[in-house]
């Protein structure tokens, strides 16, 4: 072996010599003794495994006889093995006792927001202190997320106050504003939002059956570090009587005026600088309804625009809504990476109704008896997460990871769970009735007893489940995979 390692790097050596020049003999000669101590380390450590004792005693030190720098033993620790943790599983269906710390992780969609108003009943701001005033007659119905902003008369506005994060401090990098609108009539020209005055702003319009995304920054402003440009516009079409999504972002750092109109990108203008201060913003002029007004002094980006699109009647879910009052402490840990938030906390009995938890991922949750109806968890993780007698019903659950969760006594009536992984998960006494289950992967499912009167389980795979006892009066089975499945 010695030999051969000794020919091996002869032939390295000469293989630098041929390189264009050749190394020089200086260090030639350093890499040739590098080259043969390396290999001598290699044949020490290979004769020393083959001759160590078979079974040396843990924890002590046994000689190694081949040191031939010394020729003297040499000591080498033979450590101790850890030992393997023990894990003790709960009892199926048995509450976990006390307060139960999870891992609970989503991208945080307030991150950033500055100004929120929701018209519920008022013009204030959710946030503070940036409370609105109403004029003219402005009143309440309900809209897309509970009550909305109904604008009357041409007259009708709300006006927002100066504010360092919206209009009175500047330059601003970044913008993004978010509203739901529905229009009685959509040709006339209606402000949904303005901000600014003629020579800087940004605003979100509509007229002749189109909305339109505005900005410009027309006078050059601190000693020409802030360059004019605009204005600048995108339109989109839409008809009256429809709620939709609009979102107008300011990204200086890419140079990109871009709007959206219900979660999708609809236009995108180019060499967008910063914009400096200008004056307040209003919403005003409008026939029709206005809801959930959002501002956030950073760019969204694709996934966020689509996860608050995505929850539509959802409230947006911040990181104080996750901290108040509850049976047991709630934010025990809060770790912030980027947009991305971890809290450990226990959510035994918590009111989670209608809140939008974007991309949750709640591995190993425990939700005890918790209130999740109507929540949104599109695309979130909830592997192995513990539901028993927890409140899913008509939670959009679309394309959620459920893999191995138990969802015991758990009620998802009405729940979408379309294309949702429920392999193995435990899903025995599950109230299922009217769930949309479509294209829903049941391989090994255990759904004993469930209820699955009038749920679709079209294109459902159902391969190895156990279906014995399950009420299915009325499921829709077209196409579903029954192979192997249990159906006493």
């Amino acid at each position: 072996m010695e030999a051969r390692l000794q020919e091996v790097t002869a032939d390295f050596i000469r293989s630098l010599d041929q390189e264009a020049g050749g190394p020089t003999s200086g260090f030639r000669a350093t890499l040739e003794a590098l080259l043969q101590e390396v290999a001598a380390d290699l044949v020490r450590s290979l004769t020393s495994e083959t001759s160590a004792p078979a079974n040396p005693t843990p924890g002590t030190l046994q000689p190694d006889t081949n040191d031939s720098a010394t020729g003297a033993p040499a000591a080498v620790l033979v450590p101790t093995p850890l030992p393997v943790p023990t894990i003790t599983p709960l009892p199926d269906a048995t509450p976990i006792p006390g307060p139960t710390l999870i891992d609970f992780i989503y991208t945080d969609c307030a991150y950033g927001l500055v100004g929120w108003w929701p018209g519920e009943g008022n013009a204030e701001d959710a946030l503070g202190p940036s409370h609105g005033s109403l004029y003219g007659n402005v009143t309440f119905e309900p809209g897309m997320i509970d009550q909305a902003f109904r604008f009357n008369t041409p007259s009708d506005y709300v006006f927002m106050p100066p504010s360092e994060e919206i209009n009175t401090r500047g330059p601003y990098p970044e913008r993004t504003i978010a509203l739901w609108y529905k229009g009685e009539e959509v040709e006339t020209k209606q402000t949904l939002w303005e901000e600014g005055n003629v020579r800087r702003g940004l605003g979100i319009y509509v007229e002749s059956g189109s909305v339109k995304i505005r900005g410009w920054n027309n006078v050059l402003a601190l000693g020409g570090r802030i360059q004019p440009w605009g204005p600048k516009s995108i339109r989109g079409p839409i008809v009256p009587g429809v709620f939709y999504h609009i979102i107008l972002i300011l990204d200086q750092p890419s140079g990109t005026l871009s709007a959206y109109l219900d979660g999708e990108l609809i236009g995108q203008e180019l060499e967008i600088g910063m914009l400096s201060a200008h004056g307040n913003a209003r919403v005003g002029t409008v026939s029709g309804l206005i809801d959930d007004i959002l501002v956030f002094n950073r760019a969204l980006n694709d996934t966020e625009i689509a996860a608050i699109f995505e929850a539509r009647s959802s409230r947006l879910s911040t990181p104080s809504s996750l901290s108040g009052s509850a049976p047991t402490p709630v934010t025990l840990t809060k770790e912030e990476v980027e947009h991305r938030v971890r809290y450990g906390i226990s959510l035994d009995g918590r009111d989670l109704r209608g809140q939008n938890l974007c991309n949750a991922q709640l591995n190993r949750g425990h939700f005890f008896e918790t209130d999740l109806s109507g929540a949104s968890l599109t695309d979130s993780q909830l592997v192995g997460a513990y539901l028993y007698r927890s409140d899913l019903s008509n939670a959009n659950l679309t394309d959620a990871q459920l893999t191995t969760a138990d969802l015991t006594d758990a009620n998802p009536a009405g729940a979408n769970l379309t294309g949702a992984n429920l392999d193995r998960a435990n899903l025995s006494f599950a109230n299922l009735t009217e769930a949309n289950l479509t294209g829903v992967s049941l391989v090994g499912a255990d759904l004993n007893f469930a209820n699955l009167t009038g749920a679709n389980l079209t294109g459902a795979n159902l391969e190895d489940a156990d279906l014995s006892d399950a009420d299915l009066s009325g499921a829709n089975l077209a196409g579903a995979n029954l192979t192997g499945a249990i159906m006493e």
